[in-house]
């Protein structure tokens, strides 16, 4: 990870170009600040320090914008994947386009009465709030999808904090990419608690 120090300002703007961005297209400044809610002159008045600081190339003329350099993604600690496995996201029984699973962390567990999870993410989080409904997965490796309700959304880190209502693995093999092709077994918090007590 990298030592560079952002303002909270710096850091969720190059977070919103980091999540726009798609392989050499550019992402133009008023597309941040509409993302961000932010002014477009803010945005270009950060762009120079964030250029200054070699972690966004800037594309001049008409169809021009900016592009984040390799220096942040590894200031932010993303991993920058050619082709990343898909695990997707769906708000409300919707699937969120241009969202994917990154990184799942539980706290927490022992807690009888409530199960969260902070859920790292690449993409753009606009329209997420608290309380919607969400599903997540599945992942690649054993076909864990998630089902459970927002309770925080922090769009500098890009983290959802969920609460967990139901889990569920999927009963087939797992193939290199991460797709299964099976019905999953879903079991929901309350009954993972009966689950664990008895494996005891």
């Amino acid at each position: 990870m990298s030592t560079l120090e952002l303002s909270a300002s710096q850091k969720r703007i190059l977070t919103a170009l980091v999540n726009r961005s798609d392989g050499e297209e550019v992402v133009r400044g008023k597309d941040i600040a509409a993302a961000i809610d932010r002014n477009p002159g803010t945005v270009r008045n950060r762009m120079q320090s964030l250029t200054a600081l070699q972690l966004v190339e800037g594309v001049p003329g008409p169809k021009g914008g900016y592009k984040p350099t390799t220096k942040a993604y590894e200031t932010l600690d993303v991993d920058r994947m050619e082709d990343p496995a898909r695990v997707p996201i769906e708000v409300n029984d919707r699937p969120v386009p241009g969202v994917n699973v990154e990184g799942i962390t539980f706290g927490a567990v022992h807690n009888p009465d409530v199960c969260r999870a902070e859920v790292s993410v690449r993409g753009a989080l606009d329209g997420l709030s608290e309380g919607d409904r969400i599903a997540l997965g599945p992942t690649p490796t054993v076909g864990l999808r998630l089902d459970g309700v927002v309770d925080g959304v922090d769009p500098v880190d890009n983290v959802l904090v969920i609460e967990i209502v139901g889990m569920a693995l999927a009963d087939a093999d797992v193939d290199e990419r991460g797709a299964t092709d099976t019905a999953v077994e879903t079991t929901s918090y309350a009954d993972a608690d009966v689950v664990a007590g008895d494996a005891d």
